[in-house]
């Protein structure tokens, strides 16, 4: 029993010497906002921007620096939270088979800008933009090229 614990202090010591040269641990985790916890798939362009503003106004002193689109920009039109787990879910595509964001929740994205509005919007407010993106290949897309 002793041994161990001379162990345990041993090692404690060792990594404690060591750790001056290694990344630090973070004092809080990452803080931010995901769209997914208030809006889910009925997620719009207003609806970040605005969530962005009050972000920027009240949490970013604290610390909070993340806005995070989920899933739902790019989903066709009568999809929404209560449906989205069918089978094949429509989505926008472009010719190349990446999503792109539904015009209609996210008007901003006309003309080919994508969410490229939306994101310097937010990093104009001093705030870092993310989206949620499914790996892989949209089922969409396979389907074209397998018509070919």
């Amino acid at each position: 029993m002793k041994r161990n614990i001379l162990w345990i202090v041993i090692a404690v010591l060792f990594l404690n010497a060591c750790s001056k040269d290694l990344p630090q641990l973070a004092k809080t985790p990452p803080l931010g906002w995901n769209s997914w916890d208030c809006f889910g798939m009925d997620i719009t362009d207003e609806q970040v921007r605005s969530t962005a503003d009050y972000m920027a106004r009240y949490l970013k002193s604290h610390g909070w620096e993340y806005v995070v689109i989920d899933m739902g920009w790019y989903y066709a039109e009568g999809l929404n939270t209560n449906n989205f787990r069918i089978r094949k879910p429509p989505q926008y595509i472009d010719e190349y088979g990446r999503l792109i964001p539904n015009m209609s929740k996210f008007p901003s994205a006309a003309s080919g800008k994508g969410l490229r509005p939306v994101a310097d919007y937010v990093h104009s407010l001093g705030l870092k933009f993310g989206i949620h993106i499914m790996r892989g290949i949209p089922w969409q897309a396979v389907e074209q090229i397998l018509l070919l």
